[in-house]
């Protein structure tokens, strides 16, 4: 009876299965950790897609997508990327033209923007007939950022370089581990956006003469953008040199002989004879003594990343089988790690900049639209006009009969109103507002445009983008493509797609509504000389002063001037006007920011407050020895579309960063230490320095900072509503946690021997007592703890 009931079961199953085969029209391959199922099948093209730039997708961050189509036909029409959306959901759809003769096999790269919470995108060809002839689906393998630190690596010559792949890297709280993508002339791109999912690049044994302008352009903007560039150099330094300077980097060479070099590590020093080094002077750089002997190494800063040159190859012996080779590239990263790159590391989004341009484009449009709360309150005096109130006013008359004849004059009354308050808001043009960021930092200006567009009608529109600007972004945070369903959108057009034309671009709007809104950006370099603001500043531990001259080329309104977490209001400045700063008038930021805080208390906030406190959100509270200046330039609109079928209004905020080191500061000054944390325990939020759980512990390594001579305590940056925690050191003697900063604001080196062991240092930071127990739901704030030195 038993193997009866097993034959029956395996008939059963066999039947079920083949059944499903009938019924499952639809063809899978494997794409690597990629999936594919191909929808729509079309035997006169073979498709192949590879996404994301050596296989590494990030969430929130941008694609490079390479197809390659073999074409047995004549094909004209779209390469059409567009996520696999649940049903009502928005989205944006990427496309390129192409045209592709029979016989063929060509590849073309597009770039798309990871959606927040995707995981599947489709692909189509469609023909200049805007009918789909091929359609498939992939299931990406998408990864939180920070899940490792990804490393560019441009080499003729991988092999010496190998062993970055699994170096463990541990900084600002984070730890994960390097994982390299081979990059040479043929795959590096030409867009800094496609880069960005890299915290390093490493140049080495590479002609970077060989790069185009494009692909040279991009990796300046990416370095800009805060990027580590790794140029390693020995006896090829002619080689790495050859392609790049300018503004970028410059210095002078020296000669070329064998060194014995000293790494400086936290618990040891590792030692390497014969090592070929070149000598270099890196131009307004400095030497990283606390990282390697014989000044070895320089970096130099560059917008908010930077570049490290190194007189030595990574990838030639005796280093690249130097048996502590691991240590040292770690050790390197600890060393030139910046808050860029720490908080990429830390999971931040990539969208934070469009975030923030998106908001402002809104705000600063002019033009008036349909106000909902006029049109109802309208409707709602009608309802009660020509009902009760209306009756009640005919039956006081004795004139009840007439409210036949009152209702149609009510109504026609105010459909009279209804049509002049039309004109308020007549609208024939579509509505382009603008916001627009103009960073003069570089010799050239860039402009970051974030476009807000309001299409009067419900029907599609058809732009074209100037050939002025490039590198399309959109929000990926507001296009929320939540696409871990497996719902079709196959009925569902795009919200707008962008196409890549090949002179430039073309974007198709589906207005579903009148007076449906699009968002995106658009980047273009000026090429105006938009001037810069001339610095002459003094900057110390405890103030700002000096001068800034408005040298642009706009009159500005409200003038901001900073550095680290300080602000100075200078107010409306005139083209070729000097401000002196007033140091008593200098203000920190704490909490939640020092414009976020204007805004909180005073509800009625103007524009100009909006655009300072989301330019303040933009930058690093914990950065040191950066700052910058910026103003606001009225009246300017970004002519983003060709044509004159478009109202534009707008605004554009001029701004200038800026390096600088404390003038009444010998050695190393550190005023946050927050920016060498290494290990966290408990909850808390390093950033606005806040903790939430009863204690937090953390683990500070002064490895790239050197030998402690004092610690200092600063709460001044501290919002005075919150509650100061508690710092014990642990000893590292007693083995016990001691508390410090009881009975003085200061800690000396030899105070502080106990509690440093090996460079590091392990703070716990507690909820005060409240009646002898502590308060968990009290708002409890780190203090700021500064650190001064000699290096090493």
């Amino acid at each position: 009876m038993t193997d009866q009931i097993r034959r029956y079961t395996k008939v059963f199953l066999t039947l079920c299965l083949m059944t499903a085969l009938v019924f499952i029209p639809n063809i899978y391959a494997s794409a690597g950790k990629n999936s594919t199922k191909i929808i729509k099948k079309n035997d006169k093209f073979k498709v192949e897609a590879e996404y994301g730039l050596g296989g590494i997708i990030l969430y929130d961050y941008p694609m490079q997508v390479e197809v390659t189509i073999e074409s047995e036909e004549d094909f004209s029409g779209i390469i059409r990327l567009m996520p696999y959306a649940e049903y009502g959901e928005k989205f944006v759809a990427r496309g390129k033209r192409v045209s592709i003769a029979a016989g063929e096999t060509k590849t073309f790269t597009l770039t798309m923007d990871t959606p927040s919470s995707s995981s599947a995108v489709k692909l189509a060809l469609v023909n200049d007939k805007d009918k789909v002839i091929y359609e498939e689906r992939s299931n990406l393998s998408i990864q939180n950022a920070g899940a490792s630190t990804y490393v560019g690596v441009l080499s003729d010559d991988y092999s010496g370089v190998g062993y970055f792949n699994g170096v463990s890297v541990d900084v600002g709280g984070n730890s994960n581990v390097m994982s390299t993508i081979a990059l040479d002339k043929d795959s590096f791109p030409d867009n800094s956006r496609v880069l960005s999912p890299m915290s390093y690049i490493v140049v080495d044994n590479f002609d970077t003469s060989t790069l185009s302008k494009e692909q040279y352009e991009a990796l300046k903007e990416w370095v800009k953008n805060g990027g580590v560039l790794v140029l390693s150099l020995g006896s090829h330094y002619q080689n790495v040199l050859s392609g790049i300077g300018d503004d970028f980097v410059s210095g002078t060479v020296g000669n070329v002989s064998n060194k014995t070099l000293t790494w400086y590590g936290v618990e040891e020093d590792y030692v390497l004879e014969n090592v070929e080094t070149v000598d270099f002077v890196l131009n307004d750089g400095e030497y990283l003594t606390h990282f390697v002997s014989d000044n070895a190494a320089a970096t130099v800063s560059y917008g908010t990343g930077s570049v490290v040159v190194l007189s030595y190859a990574l990838s030639m012996e005796p280093f690249s089988n130097y048996a502590r080779r691991t240590d040292v590239t770690s050790l390197m990263v600890t060393n030139t790690v910046n808050s860029s790159l720490l908080n990429m590391l830390n999971g931040y989004s990539y969208n934070r900049r469009m975030n923030l341009g998106e908001e402002l484009a809104k705000i600063s449009g002019t033009t008036k639209v349909p106000s909902a709360l006029l049109y109802g309150l309208l409707l709602v005096t009608y309802v009660v006009l020509v009902g009760p109130i209306l009756y009640l006013i005919l039956k006081k008359n004795n004139k009840r009969e007439k409210i036949w004849l009152a209702i149609p004059l009510v109504s026609l009354a105010f459909t009279g109103v209804i049509y002049l308050t039309s004109f308020i808001y007549r609208v024939k043009k579509p509505l382009v507002n603008t916001f627009a960021y103009i960073d003069v930092t570089a010799n050239a200006a860039v402009e970051d445009a974030y476009v807000n567009v309001i299409c009067p009608r419900a029907k599609k529109y058809n732009f074209t983008l100037s050939d002025k600007y490039s590198d399309f972004t959109c929000n990926t945070s507001t296009y929320d493509y939540s696409l871990f369903g497996n719902n079709s959108n196959k009925d569902h057009d795009y919200n707008f797609m962008y196409i890549d034309n090949g002179s430039g671009g073309e974007i198709q709007f589906n207005a579903g509504s009148t007076f449906d809104e699009y968002n995106f950006g658009v980047k273009r370099v000026l090429d105006a000389d938009m001037g810069k603001f001339l610095l002459d500043l003094d900057c110390q531990t405890g103030t700002l002063s000096g001068n800034v001259t408005n040298n642009t080329a706009y009159d500005l309104k409200d003038v901001v001037i900073n550095f680290e977490n300080r602000f100075y209001l200078a107010g409306d400045m005139k083209k070729g006007e000097t401000v002196s700063i007033n140091p008593s008038k200098v203000q920190q930021s704490y909490g939640y920011g020092f414009f976020t805080q204007q805004i909180t208390y005073n509800s009625n906030e103007t524009k100009q407050q909006n655009i300072n406190s989301n330019i303040e959100n933009t930058l690093d509270m914990t950065a040191f020895n950066q700052g910058c200046v910026w103003g606001t330039v009225d009246s300017y609109s970004s002519q983003v579309f060709e044509g004159d079928k478009y109202k534009y209004s707008g605004c554009a905020v001029i701004i200038q960063q800026y390096n600088q080191s404390y003038s009444d500061v010998t050695g190393s000054f550190c005023p946050n230490i927050n920016t060498m944390m290494e290990d966290v325990k408990g909850d808390c939020d390093t950033q606005l320095g806040m903790i939430y759980s009863s204690e937090v512990v953390v683990t500070y390594t002064f490895a790239s900072f050197g030998d402690v001579e004092v610690l200092a305590i600063d709460t001044s940056n501290v919002d005075t509503s919150y509650t100061i925690a508690d710092v014990y050191a642990y000893n590292y003697e007693t083995e016990t946690y001691d508390p410090i900063f009881a009975d003085s604001d200061t800690l000396s080196s030899g105070q502080l021997k106990p509690y440093i062991q090996g460079g590091l240092l392990k703070l716990k930071y507690e909820k005060p007592l409240d009646g002898g127990d502590i308060n968990q739901y009290s708002e409890t704030a780190m203090p700021r703890i500064l650190a001064y030195g000699a290096a090493k």
